[in-house]
C-alpha cells in the first residue's frame, strides 16, 4: 500500500516538474516588451566605469585634463555626483571615431 502511495506521489511530482519546466521555458522564450524611450538619465560612478571600461583613478585623471565630461552635483549642497548618460555615450562615440582598431592595438613607445 505504501509503495502505491509513493509511486503516485512520484508520478505527480514528475508531472509537476514537467509543468514547471514548460512554464519556465515559455517565460524565458517570450518576447521582451519594447522599452519606452527614456528621458535623460543620470549615471553614477559604477555605471560610468562599466560603460567606459576605465578605472576610477584614470577617469578622474582624464577629468582633470579636461578630456572627460565633468560630473554634476545631484543635490544642492550634497556630495552625490552623477554624469549625464548622453554626455558619456557621446564621449565613447567620439573616442571610437578618433581611434582606429590598428592604433589601439599598437603599443605606445
Amino acid at each position: 500500500m505504501a509503495t502505491d502511495s509513493l509511486h503516485s506521489i512520484m508520478t505527480r511530482l514528475d508531472a509537476l516538474t514537467r509543468d514547471v519546466s514548460a512554464i519556465h521555458e515559455a517565460i524565458c522564450d517570450a518576447p521582451k516588451p519594447a522599452q519606452e524611450p527614456q528621458g535623460p538619465r543620470i549615471l553614477r560612478l559604477p555605471q560610468v566605469l562599466e560603460l567606459v571600461g576605465l578605472r576610477t583613478s584614470r577617469l578622474y585623471d582624464l577629468m582633470k585634463l579636461g578630456q572627460f565630461p565633468q560630473p554634476y552635483k545631484l543635490v544642492e549642497g550634497g556630495r552625490a555626483i552623477g554624469w549625464r548618460e548622453e554626455e558619456i555615450r557621446k564621449w565613447i562615440e567620439d573616442r571610437a571615431k578618433r581611434e582606429t582598431p590598428e592604433a589601439a592595438a599598437t603599443p605606445a613607445e
